[in-house]
Order: structure tokens, then sequence, then C-alpha cells
């Protein structure tokens, strides 16, 4: 990996009570002036040439509105800065239209032209279809701000210093949409982090940032065997994007101590929720808060209370949180277009100390030389009030037009408070990377193993499955008995829901022994489990734009992805290879005229094999021909199933439909 390191000197001098930072998310922006060091993140931008009113119009207002009004010291916008999609979005390329398009922007906002200042960094998008990075399909390094695959920057001040480590964790030939999710860092990768780390060791504090969750990584070793969890939880931060704000509002906070350790924040994306992250380092408290953009009407007033801090997000190694109950006064950040009214409230009791100015700088005119601007507003308070317990802070800022405001429980005891960041939180807390994986391998394996101990074998099955269907015909005529009373009893309801189930869950472990007794079939959806857990799915061209077949081509196997189509297969199979008179009495309906003999559930069995015969042919969309055809984890697999279904529609053969018929109590007895 190739990295930039770049140093910058103090900014202006500064007293250390008024340090603070503030930074933001998919495109992150650093402040450090009087409050310690500040910085944005903006993430997913999505810059598209189909979709031209979503993320390119999100980050041109950032970068006339917001950006000058916050005036912060660094930006980092952390990966898919372009779409890299076609209209219908089934298959991917690098459109060099797109990249200018993110290119100019920059340009005409004059961000290129403050030193040091904005800081990109690649995502998955931004490497769909790109064999090696310095290919020219890789427009990355032509047109972004960094040009490179990652890097560290140390913003040096009177009062600390503070460093930022970026990793491209994009795989090193980019495959195309869809199968690149996740990303990985290899020994390059992990040697730089660790190097920088060292550099960043005496640090006040360093953040560290990625297009991918840590969830959704894998990662190598270094040269001398450090894992990245043996590095990473010394950073104070972990910044990210990739996730959007996932589905239906299921991401709303992503947020979550990875492993205990480190804090991570995910940021919902700029391409159509335009999200911004503000994060403030004061005293060296870090806060942070997630901004929305609102393209139809003037700024709000942004609130950032920095101290006290939320107890959600207390950093017990790394903070000096004994600081807020030494405090005397409440620290709010207020970025505003007027100067606003601010009113603070704990508990519901207005704060009624009179509010002081003590900021630093004003917003930009236009991005270029001026110094970076830190509106800070105190109020005393007395913190030995609030020194037990959780308690709520809500700050107020009313200019003419509009209000903002930030709210939070804060502790003074140092303890920690639930993190509460609900669906999305606990999302991102897993790691997603080799969960995919084990899942896939643990049923590969059990399923495996399952299938084959209900076959082969033995005396003991046909007495066990004579006895099992006397049983389930004995159930079967009950039940109709039941149906057939006017007025049942509480108690008899609740004794044929119960035997209802124990029928239900009885009957389809017996058609399951029925199936894997069945040669025809069990050999070759045995086979397929074994195939597909070891062998290749198919071939695929992966990377269209490579002029080098061995890295155009290639095989995807299982590890990390996954594919369950045998289960609804074997589920119908159950029932048409298998005598309705194993488990129905003659007055059942069902014993004449099986489930499985019903034209709507045929239409469903026809629906299904058209909708897999079809998704095979879209595989071909995305990865060429190859993947269609030379496909034995996919197009075989649904071509022998598509056949076995139609061979099998009529259920069992007339011996086994007689042998069977011998196993029913009521025709023996006769």
């Amino acid at each position: 990996m190739k990295a930039v390191s770049v140093s910058s000197a103090p900014v202006m001098d500064v007293r250390y009570e008024v340090k603070s930072k503030c930074v933001y998310s998919r495109l992150q922006a650093a402040v450090f002036n009087r409050l310690r060091p500040g910085s944005k993140q903006i993430s997913d931008i999505h810059v598209s040439k189909f979709a031209t009113k979503t993320g390119l119009v999100f980050l041109k207002r950032f970068l006339d509105v917001e950006l000058p009004l916050i005036a912060p010291d660094l930006v980092f916008a952390t990966g898919d800065l372009t779409d890299a999609k076609y209209p219908h979005t089934l298959t991917s390329k690098q459109h060099k239209e797109e990249w200018i398009e993110y290119h100019l922007a920059l340009q005409q906002s004059h961000v290129l032209e403050r030193p040091d200042f904005y800081w990109d960094l690649r995502g998955n998008h931004d490497c769909f279809n790109v064999p090696m990075y310095n290919h020219p399909e890789n427009r990355f390094k032509d047109y972004s701000a960094t040009k490179k695959q990652g890097y560290q920057v140390t913003l040096k001040k009177d009062f600390g210093t503070y460093g930022f480590i970026a990793l491209d964790a994009c795989p090193e030939t980019g495959a195309s949409k869809p199968l690149n999710f996740f990303g990985y860092l290899d020994r390059v990768d992990m040697n730089f982090f660790r190097d920088k780390m060292e550099d960043m060791i005496f640090h006040n504090h360093s953040f560290g940032m990625t297009h991918y969750p840590t969830g959704y990584m894998l990662f190598g070793k270094s040269s001398d065997g450090l894992g990245f969890w043996d590095m990473a939880p010394h950073l104070s931060l972990w910044l990210s994007g990739h996730l959007h704000k996932l589905a239906g509002g299921l991401g709303e906070e992503m947020y979550a101590f990875q492993r205990k350790r480190l804090l991570e924040l995910e940021l919902g994306d700029m391409k159509k929720h335009g999200m911004i992250r503000i994060v403030a380092v004061d005293n060296d408290l870090v806060s942070f808060k997630d901004v929305p953009i609102a393209l139809d009407k003037a700024i709000s007033p942004i609130v950032l209370i920095t101290n006290p801090k939320d107890a959600r997000f207390l950093l017990k190694s790394k903070e000096p949180l004994y600081l807020m109950k030494q405090s005397h006064e409440i620290r709010v950040l207020v970025w505003s277009t007027e100067k606003p009214q601010i009113q603070c409230f704990i508990d519901n009791q207005e704060i009624k100390s009179p509010v002081v100015y003590k900021g630093i700088g004003k917003s930009w005119t236009s991005i270029g030389l001026e110094p970076t601007h830190v509106p800070l507003y105190t109020l005393e308070w007395n913190p030995s009030l609030y020194s037990d317990g959780p308690h709520t802070i809500l700050c107020l800022a009313q200019d003419r037009h509009l209000s903002g405001n930030h709210t939070f429980t804060f502790r003074l005891d140092e303890r920690l408070e639930d993190m509460n960041a609900g669906t999305g939180g606990f999302i991102i807390s897993l790691q997603m990377g080799y969960l995919v994986f084990y899942i896939i391998l643990v049923q590969r394996v059990l399923s495996s193993l399952s299938f084959v101990m209900l076959t082969r074998a033995s005396e003991k099955y046909q007495p066990w499955k004579e006895a099992t269907s006397k049983e389930l015909v004995q159930r079967d005529v009950a039940a109709l008995h039941y149906l057939q009373q006017s007025h049942p009893t509480l108690r008899q309801r609740w004794e044929h829901l119960h035997s209802d189930f124990i029928f239900t869950m009885k009957a389809y472990f017996l058609r399951l022994c029925e199936v894997a007794n069945d040669a025809s079939i069990f050999y070759p959806i045995y086979g397929y489990m074994m195939y597909i857990s070891v062998f290749p799915w198919f071939l695929a061209d992966f990377v269209p734009s490579s002029e080098d077949p061995d890295r155009r081509y290639g095989f995807l196997y299982v590890y990390g992805i996954r594919m369950l189509e045998v289960f609804p297969l074997l589920f119908f199979l159950c029932f048409i290879t298998t005598s309705p008179h194993l488990f129905y009495s003659p007055k059942n309906d069902r014993y004449a005229h099986p489930i499985h003999n019903r034209w709507y559930v045929w239409t469903v069995v026809v629906l299904v094999c058209i909708y897999h015969l079809m998704d095979c042919l879209t595989l071909g969309l995305f990865y060429g021909p190859y993947a269609t055809w030379i496909s034995p984890g996919k197009t075989w697999f649904a071509l022998w199933a598509t056949f076995v279904l139609y061979t099998k529609r009529n259920g069992p053969t007339d011996a086994f439909f007689d042998k069977d018929r011998t196993l029913d109590p009521v025709k023996k007895k006769s």
C-alpha cells in the first residue's frame, strides 16, 4: 500500500481551557482551534451520472454552505465518492463523467486550494471493476483529492498532537457489482497500520477510518504477527461508512463499542440522507454529532455540547473524565448564520447563568486560507449538584427564524450508560465477514451429516417407520373426530393444537427420512452440499475491464457468501416422494388428494423454478455468460432440480404406493 504522512504546524496559539475539535462523518472535517482538534467526515456521496439529484447535490450544498459555516481544520471523505453503476443498477462501471463531476465540485468550492485540508478515501463503489490500483480504470488516482491508497495526517497544536490514519480496505482486485461488499486489510495494509500506530503512540488522541465498518472487513496480520484487534483498540474512535442507514430506518444510529474497547461510529450516507458528522475535542473530551443537510431551507443552528459529555460514549482509558466534575462551566459549540439565543436545561431545570461567548474566528466567506472557527459559548454551573446518577442536559439555540438543539444523558461518576443504538448498533457490532463464513460452514457440515444419518440403513428404520406411520394415522383420526365436534371445550382445543403440532413435526421428519432413502434424490443432493462446501460454484467474468485473464476471470467459492436454494426443493420433495397413506386415514381428503397434486401448489413450484432459472440468467448479466453455463453450484443444480420436480410430479410409484398402503392400520384391520 502506498501511503502519505502529513504534519501540520500549529494553526494558532490558544489556551488549553478553550480547546475543541470537530469531526464529520461521510465527510469528516476537523476544527482545531482553542478547543482541541476538530474534524468533519462525510461518506457515501455516490456522485452519479444517472441520478443527478442525490449525492452530488448534497455535496455541493455541503461545500457551499455547511463547510464555510463550520470552518474546520480537516475534512475526511470516507469512500463511495461515485456511484459507478448503470441506470438499471444491476451492473457496474467506473464512469469517467462521475469522477469529473466530483473533482469539479471540489475545485469550484476551492477546498483543494487549502493545503492538507480535504482528504478522501476509496469505498467499494470506487473499486467496482478495477483490476488493480494502477490500472487506468481506477479513476480515484486521477480525480480524487488524496490520490493515495492510505494516509496518515498529524495535526500539531501548542496544546497537543492529534493523529488520523486512513486505510484503503478495497480488495486488490475490485470485482464488479454485486459481489464486492466486504473489505480486506492485507499484510501491506497491516504493516502500514502498525508503523503509523507506533508514530501516534504519544498523541493526545488518534483516530482511524476506513470506508467499511470493522465488522465488514477481514484482516490479515502484519509481518511480525500483529492483528487488527491488537492495535485498533489504542485508537480513540473508528470512523466508517458503507451501510448507509440500512433499510426501513433500521440504522438511524450505528454506534458500538467493538469488543468493548474501540468506539466505532458509522455514518449515514450523503447520497440520500445528506448526513455529515462533527466531532469536537474539548480538553481531550471527545464529542460528536451527526447532522442532516436540509436542501430546501436555510441552515438551522448546529448545537454540540462538549462539557459535560454524553455518557454513552465515555472513553475511560483515553479521556480525562475527571475534568467534567472539576469544571465550572457548561461548554457548547453553536454554529449559526446569526447570533443565537442560547438556553440550557438540566433535568428540565433551566440554568440561569449568563451565556458568555468565548469563541474564536468566524465563518468563512469562502474556503481559502482563513483561520478555523470555534463558536464556543459557556454557562457557569455547579457540577457537585449532579455528582451521582444519570442526568439529562438540553441546550437550545434560536436565531430569528430557526432553532437547533442537542440533548443527551450525562454522568459525572464516570459510569458508562447503555448505548441503546437499537438495530443499527446491533448490526454494526456483528463481525459479519467472519459470522457469515462460519454460519455457512457449520450449516453445510450439519446439513450433510444430518442427511447421511437419516439414511442407509438399517434394520431399525423400517420398524420405526411403521410405528411412526401408525401413530400419525391415529392422530389424524383423532383430529377428524375433534373437527366433528360442535362445541369443544378449552382443554380439547389445547389438546388438539398440541397434537397437531406433534403431527406436523413428526410427519415432516418422516417425509425427510423417506427422501433420504430415495437413492435418486439422496446422492445428487448430498453431492451438491458437499461440492459447494469445497469447490467453486461458477466461473465468472468478475473484472470485465481487465486485459489480464488472471485478473478478469475467477471462480466463486462459498467462503463469505451464502446460497440456500436446496432447502425449498428439499421441502417440496418431502411431499411428492412420500405416500399420503403414511400419514392420513381414508376419511381425510388428503388421503386421496395429496397437497402436492393441487393446482395452486404447483403454480408456486413452477414460479419458484422460473425464478431460479431467471436468477441464473441474471448472473450472466453481472459476470458474463460463463457465470451462467459453467455453474455447478447454481445453474446446473437449478436444472437438475427442475428435472426432478417434473419427473416426480405425480408422486410415488405404484409399487411404493402399494407398499405404503399396507402400513395403514385401517386397511390391515379390514
